[in-house]
């Protein structure tokens, strides 16, 4: 599955709300989608949205298995949103 502008749009704007659980930066910070588990491809289920801040710490704790329980389960817990939707789609 790849991924457009409109799938763009909704992660930003609705899965993660303009907002970048890592570091809790929004709309005015430099925001980027970037893959959660990087053995996976970049779709809907796989694309976080961080801020400079949030990826440098991403990147400097070795990854999702480096951050804290509470900030991974969160992240997991948006993630499980877009797989419903994923596969409310599917059914059509």
């Amino acid at each position: 599955m790849g991924v457009d502008i409109d799938d763009v749009e909704y992660l930003m704007s609705e899965l993660w709300r303009n907002r970048c659980y890592i570091s809790g930066d929004r709309l005015g910070a430099q925001l980027e989608l970037i893959r959660w588990d990087m053995t996976k491809p970049a779709d809907i289920v796989n694309l976080v949205l961080m801020s400079a801040k949030g990826w440098a710490k991403f990147k400097k704790v070795g990854g999702r298995d480096g951050l804290s329980a509470d900030v991974r389960e969160r992240i997991e817990r948006r993630l499980r949103v877009a797989e419903k939707m994923v596969e409310g789609l599917e059914e059509f």
